[in-house]
């Protein structure tokens, strides 16, 4: 196996478990615990719909986020 053959496999691999740690859409439920990726801030799922998610603080406040900044900034 030369280096661009395992670059190009490691930068595939790499990809696909970043892929898995972020949070979709569609794997969101009520009482899932979310990590915020930037700040390492856990949430909890109130709701979910198809254009936002409601997240509840550990102090209990509740704000809204659009889908696909969910998808960008939230991980499982």
């Amino acid at each position: 196996m030369n280096i661009l053959h395992a670059r190009k496999q490691f930068e595939f691999t790499l990809a696909s478990l970043l892929e898995s740690v972020n949070a979709k859409i569609d794997d969101a439920s009520p009482d899932l615990k979310v990590r915020h990726s930037a700040t390492g801030f856990l949430y909890t799922v109130v709701s979910v719909s198809k254009k936002d998610v409601i997240l509840r603080t550990p102090e209990g406040k509740e704000f809204a986020v659009d889908a696909a900044t969910f998808e960008k900034d939230y991980e499982v």
